[in-house]
């Protein structure tokens, strides 16, 4: 897939192309002129037939130099470049395309020097320099606007995440995908639908390691297995006593003994024993507390949603409020805030001022950037309620817009609750009245 990007993912602007590049004769017509040699010379690079193009970009290049001319000088080393990486000649495309970048730096053309340097970042990426990959396409991202839909913004997105994703800085990566999709979403190219299927599955890859890596990959292969046997155990509510069991065992270490605690009340929780899960539950979170243990706010946030499904509202506002003023976790206090706004909207729907504060409260994280998506774009779904029924349908169909944007770019499991919104606020439109959509 790395290939296909480099393949289909260059940056146009370098071929100048103003004919059809699969024509060879009509490329050959018009090549009497600097621009058309580098038209006729990408055309033979996709082709095959790199002696020639060779020829052809050198030949260009004198004309350009002759001219005086830097930014064509600049494009013919991006076709050079572009030469050398369809060779996988990684090294050489490296050297070649630094140079298009530095030409292009002297030009001062904004545009033409985030295509170079979206280039420079794949072939980076290829030669397994992850490292100034990242930074290279980070820096290309950079110089686009907010939004940009060029497809070089995309190519720089992926590259950033993928590097990420090699060197282990997940949210970085992770925070760059919507907006490589969205770029992606504008293109008028046959191979974007796949492109994007490809960073969605990066991104649910992801997701699934910044949410398990962290207890998990502290488990020693006994608690592993145990954990995965509870798990394909039919019973939840067996499986869950079996963990508790287990939780009281010697020999287990503390970040063990936590885990089992909290999955033992997800199974109990499952199996419809309710009390017995949530006080496994505050067991669990006191467990990581106590060792300051980073997954004790992911502990309190699940207790809390818990004690929000079970019907216990005034306890789930405490916990909800603790998370709130405490917690240092962003994820984990997006989610809070959801979870507080759907308390509101079930016991407080005709508070015109607690509906005011929670909104106020969501439109703070609303306008930061971050690398969930998910959680943002759920959030994003209870805002839109909260706006419809204290600000009007304007600003609820804007946030929902774009909350229905990151739940696509992530494939989100509530993509259908966007529909059913959607639906309720053109209802509503159309009949004048305030929505209840919860």
């Amino acid at each position: 897939m790395a290939q296909f990007w480099a393949d289909r993912g260059r940056e146009t602007a370098e071929a100048e192309i103003q004919v059809d590049p699969d024509d060879l004769d009509a490329v050959r017509a018009h090549s009497n002129t600097a621009e058309a040699l580098g038209n006729l010379a990408i055309a033979e690079i996709e082709a095959g037939k790199t002696d020639a193009a060779l020829d052809h970009i050198e030949a260009a290049m004198r004309l350009y130099v002759e001219a005086g001319n830097v930014l064509g000088q600049a494009r013919c080393q991006g076709n050079l470049a572009q030469l050398h990486a369809h060779l996988k000649a990684w090294d050489a495309a490296i050297a070649a395309q630094r140079r298009s970048v530095a030409l292009r730096e002297e030009v001062g053309d904004g545009e033409e020097l985030l295509q170079a340097e979206a280039n420079l970042a794949a072939y980076l990426l290829e030669a397994d320099q992850a490292e100034e990959a990242l930074e290279t396409a980070g820096l290309a991202m950079r110089r686009a606007p907010a939004g940009s839909a060029a497809w070089s913004y995309a190519v720089a997105g992926r590259v950033v995440a993928l590097a990420a994703l090699r060197l282990g800085r997940l949210s970085e990566g992770r925070q760059a995908i919507p907006a490589a999709i969205a770029a992606l979403h504008v293109q008028r190219r046959p191979e974007c639908e796949v492109l994007i299927d490809e960073l969605r599955a990066m991104a649910v890859q992801i997701d699934q390691v910044l949410a398990e890596a962290s207890p998990l990959i502290e488990l020693g292969p006994s608690a592993t297995a145990r954990m995965a046997a509870s798990r394909a155990d039919r019973d939840p509510t067996a499986a869950g006593r079996s963990l508790q069991a287990a939780a009281a065992e010697p020999g287990w270490s503390d970040v063990e003994r936590a885990t089992f605690l909290g999955e033992a009340g997800n199974h109990l929780f499952q199996g419809g024993a309710v009390d017995a899960a949530l006080a496994l539950y505050r067991a669990s979170a006191e467990a990581y507390a106590a060792i300051k243990h980073p997954m004790a706010w992911h502990a309190r946030s699940v207790l809390a949603n818990s004690l929000l499904s079970s019907g216990d509202g005034p306890g789930a506002q405490a916990a909800l409020a603790e998370i709130l003023e405490r917690c240092p976790v962003i994820k984990v206090r997006i989610n809070a805030l959801t979870s507080q706004a759907k308390l509101v909207l079930i016991h407080q729907a005709d508070d015109k001022a607690a509906l005011a504060g929670v909104r106020d409260q969501m439109l703070a994280e609303w306008i930061k950037p971050s690398y969930d998506p998910e959680s943002i774009g759920r959030m994003g779904l209870m805002l839109c309620q909260i706006q419809a029924a204290i600000d009007g349908l304007e600003p609820a169909k804007a946030t929902l817009a774009r909350a229905k944007a990151l739940l696509v770019s992530c494939n989100s499991d509530v993509l259908p609750a966007v529909t059913h919104i959607e639906a309720a606020l053109a209802q509503s439109e159309a009949r004048d009245e305030t929505p209840v959509i919860l």
